[in-house]
Order: C-alpha cells, then sequence, then structure tokens
C-alpha cells in the first residue's frame, strides 16, 4: 500500500513499504532529484522555486570534462586556487545577444531553412565575438573568459 509523502505544496511523492512492510521505498521528485537534462536544461528546481537535493551529471556530448564543465558553470564544482590564476591574467568580452536570442522564440520549429535561421544568425553573432575575443587575448597573451553561449535548437530536440 503507498501513500503521498508532501514534502511541500510543490513536491509529493509515492511512498510504499515493499518485502512485507521491512522496507519503505518511494520515487525521487525529479524537481529536487534532477537528471542532467532536467537539472541543466529544464532547471525545473528553479521553476519551481526550489533547491535541489542532487544533479546527476547524466549523459552529455562532451563527455567527462564537459560534466565537470556545467557542474563548474552551475557553481557545484570547486576547483583548486590554481585553476583560476593566469601569469598574465585574463580577458573577456559581454556577449550581448539579447536581440538575436529574443528572435529564436518566434521561429516555427518545422525544419525548414527558413526555421533554421534566428539559430544561425544567433551562433554566428558569437562566432564572430569569440574570434574578436581570442584575437584579443593572444595578441595581449591573457586567458580568455568564455562568455555564456547560447544556442537555440539543440541537437536533437
Amino acid at each position: 500500500m503507498c501513500k503521498m509523502l508532501m514534502l511541500n505544496p510543490i513536491v509529493s511523492f509515492p511512498l510504499c513499504r515493499a518485502y512485507d512492510g521491512s522496507l519503505k521505498m518511494g520515487i525521487l521528485p525529479v524537481t529536487t532529484f534532477a537528471s542532467g537534462h532536467t537539472f541543466f536544461l529544464q532547471r525545473l528546481f528553479e521553476k519551481y522555486g526550489l533547491e535541489p537535493y542532487v544533479a546527476h551529471a547524466t549523459f552529455q556530448f562532451s563527455g567527462t570534462p564537459g560534466k565537470r564543465h556545467r557542474f563548474r558553470e552551475n557553481l557545484l564544482w570547486e576547483d583548486p586556487d590554481e585553476y583560476f590564476q593566469h601569469e598574465n591574467g585574463f580577458v573577456s568580452i559581454d556577449n550581448n545577444v539579447t536581440l538575436l536570442l529574443e528572435a529564436t522564440n518566434h521561429t516555427k520549429l518545422n525544419g525548414t531553412l527558413e526555421a533554421t535561421l534566428p539559430h544561425f544568425n544567433l551562433v554566428n553573432s558569437q562566432l564572430l565575438n569569440l574570434k574578436a575575443l581570442f584575437g584579443i587575448s593572444t595578441v595581449l597573451n591573457r586567458a580568455a573568459i568564455l562568455p555564456p553561449l547560447w544556442c537555440a535548437q539543440d541537437r536533437w530536440w
């Protein structure tokens, strides 16, 4: 027999007894016990104003370094101090693509070339920004700090 366990007004999950009542088990909510997709992409914990308990670094296209990077971006990875040091300093840019990103919100995703143009405009603008950043960092012999990069159309969905 199962009953619903309410953690708060938003999060509840079934809690059941198994093995003749000697074991409690339940299905954990993906809002607070998140897979990589529900944490890093859907950001369900933010949508519902919850504090996540755990985030699992599930498959993504860059292997283990990409998983580490995702955790780093979300302040869930602690690096040694030397990771944040460079003998000549750093250089960064403001990758302001707000208007291009907004243009992608009004695109009907139907697989046509027209539907992909806002995505390509967004990506190409950012690539030009990165080209300038890498040029400046090379001339100054400084480490480049990458800005947030945006994508309007994910690889498969």
